[in-house]
């Protein structure tokens, strides 16, 4: 812990001070992805162990209002009190919270990250600083908007290009202040303020023990520049709110029940209509269409097939079903329909049949059997009539026989293409 302390405490804010409060806001961010991962209380006992074993009346202004960002958050309204009174809040503040904190364990590994993710991004967020490169995050309450704004406030060209912003669970349209329209990456930061809006996934139901809550799932928001990248964390949240050893326990019970990689979908719906926010329990981040084309990079599927692209399942988007099948015996003359009555079969299935021919006797011309030759004809025609016959040449006197009629063996299958369209789960 005192060596996080002396990462955070001992940097230099180079830039001007909006600059710096800026950057500010993301330790007072931090603090609440322990908050609503782990409890309040674990917060609490963060911010004391990395702060009341300190003299406050020893540090630097600038060490001082760290303190103060991270013990009361940003725009705690600090600024307009003497030195001596920021000291006395500071100890106030560690008196009051000190049963609180040493009854927590605070060496959690989790805790410890989160923070670390914190101050790792307060750092980044000053190195661009110290560039005249300002970000400037706002993140709604609720954690669920967050508006960045990229600017270069240099008196010269930034010689910095934003690279990408990239997402898990967050979706960002970044746009640029020249056109008002999306930004084609790389894009040169200048004077004027580029816009990142980013909306996160919408929650998902849980169900533990016969109690339904809402589970948003942890995401991130990467600015990837030139010079320094630039990432925020959040934490996942339940609502209602959780202990943290029950939210693991359902997080774990959750892996369970979640359907398992390499599952293959069939959906009427095209992917425009599958991967909307109308249909929020397939994810573009973890379904993917089943067409043979590369994958997004590292997917667990590509990783458990050893595979760079999806399986390929077009084949089965255009396939034909079975829908019933019918077998009879029909007399010359009969209808195919005669047998249909019966049948379940949509009345948009395409039947298809195939007959032979079951009994007919030919007649010979002239008695004369060993000279004979039995021609038979047996089809179906477009109106679905069944015809089965035979008439005999007499060759030695090259004459036939008028045709004599019988049954024909009738066989049916009704089938119906597919209008489908098949996704496989790969994260």
């Amino acid at each position: 812990m005192k060596r996080l302390l002396g990462i955070a405490a001992g940097l230099c804010l180079c830039a001007n001070s909006f600059a710096a409060a800026n950057c500010d806001a993301i330790i007072s961010h931090g603090m609440r992805n322990i908050e609503v991962s782990q409890s309040a209380n674990a917060a609490i006992a963060l911010k004391y162990f990395n702060h009341c074993q300190k003299n406050f009346s020893l540090l630097t202004d600038q060490q001082l209002a760290e303190a103060e960002v991270e013990v009361f958050g940003y725009g705690s309204g600090s600024g307009g009190y003497s030195r001596q009174t920021r000291n006395e809040r500071l100890d106030q503040w560690c008196t009051t919270n000190q049963s609180t904190a040493r009854t927590v364990q605070t060496s959690s590994q989790k805790t410890q990250t989160f923070y670390q993710g914190a101050v790792s991004a307060w750092e980044s967020c000053n190195a661009l600083n110290s560039k005249d490169i300002i970000i400037t995050p706002r993140i709604s309450p609720d954690a669920k908007t967050v508006d960045i704004g990229i600017v270069y406030r240099g008196g010269t060209t930034s010689g910095v290009n934003l690279l990408a912003v990239r997402t898990e669970g967050f979706v960002c349209t970044t746009i640029s202040p020249v056109d008002a329209k999306p930004v084609v990456f790389p894009y040169e930061v200048r004077n004027m303020s580029i816009q990142a809006n980013c909306i996160r996934d919408a929650s998902k139901k849980k169900m533990y023990r016969g109690e339904e809550f809402d589970h948003l799932d942890k995401g991130t928001i990467s600015i990837q520049t030139s010079s320094d990248p630039f990432q925020l964390y959040f934490a996942e949240e339940w609502d209602p709110g959780l202990p943290a050893t029950l939210a693991e326990q359902i997080r774990v019970q959750a892996v369970r029940d979640e359907i398992p990689i390499g599952t293959v979908v069939a959906s009427v719906l095209a992917p425009e209509k599958f991967f909307s926010p109308e249909n929020p329990q397939y994810q573009a981040s973890e379904w993917v269409l089943a067409d043979g084309k590369p994958l997004p990079p590292g997917t667990a599927y590509g990783k458990l097939m050893n595979s760079a692209n999806a399986p390929d399942l077009r084949h089965l988007d255009a396939a034909l079903h079975v829908m019933d099948v019918r077998s009879a015996s029909l007399k010359q003359g009969e209808n195919t329909r005669s047998i249909l009555a019966s049948s379940d079969a949509p009345e948009s299935s395409d039947w298809r049949w195939m007959l032979s021919s079951r009994e007919v006797l030919g007649i010979p011309p002239g008695g004369d059997w060993e000279q004979d030759t039995n021609h038979f004809q047996t089809m179906i025609d477009q109106n679905g009539v069944v015809y089965n016959q035979s008439r005999t040449l007499n060759r030695k006197h090259h004459r036939w026989s008028g045709w004599t009629t019988g049954e024909a063996n009738v066989f049916g299958i009704a089938t119906k293409k597919n209008s489908l369209h098949h996704y496989v789960k790969v994260n």
